[in-house]
């Protein structure tokens, strides 16, 4: 590993979250950012909610909220919401730091999208460590 995750084991695992043997996939990484940010915002996240922000239909955030409460991550309740468990706030801090590089490097590129955090967002599910890495030494070249 190439450092970028501080909080990842030598073999990929994320030490001291209730799943060690099972790293939170990638394309749920939006989904646990954008829970914490609305739990943040306003207590309390429905399933529609995240359907509006992301972009995406009811049934796909339905499911991924399932995905995420049978790995662990979340707690799901029909027609309650969901909440994060502790293993989902630590994926989600994961989840914001690479996001965070992805939104510095478009920043400081002087790209100009419609909705930028989205588009970060989106990113951040697919990028590699390895990419995220360039990513941020040329976001920090290009700061200089």
């Amino acid at each position: 590993m190439n450092g970028l995750l501080d909080n990842k084991a030598a073999d990929g695992r994320n030490p001291g979250s209730k799943k060690e043997h099972e790293e939170i996939p990638q394309e749920l990484g939006s989904y646990v950012l954008l829970i914490q940010d609305l739990l943040n915002e306003k207590g309390y996240v429905r399933g529609v909610e995240l359907a509006e922000r992301l972009g995406m239909s009811r049934p796909t955030v339905t499911r991924a909220m399932q995905r995420l409460a049978q790995l662990g991550y979340a707690n799901y309740e029909r027609y309650r919401g969901i909440t994060l468990t502790t293993a989902g706030q630590k994926a989600a801090d994961v989840s914001r730091k690479r996001y965070r590089i992805i939104y510095d490097f478009l920043t400081a590129s002087g790209v100009k999208l419609s909705d930028q955090q989205v588009e970060a967002r989106r990113l951040e599910s697919y990028c590699s460590d390895e990419i995220l890495n360039a990513l941020k030494a040329a976001g920090a070249k290009l700061s200089a």
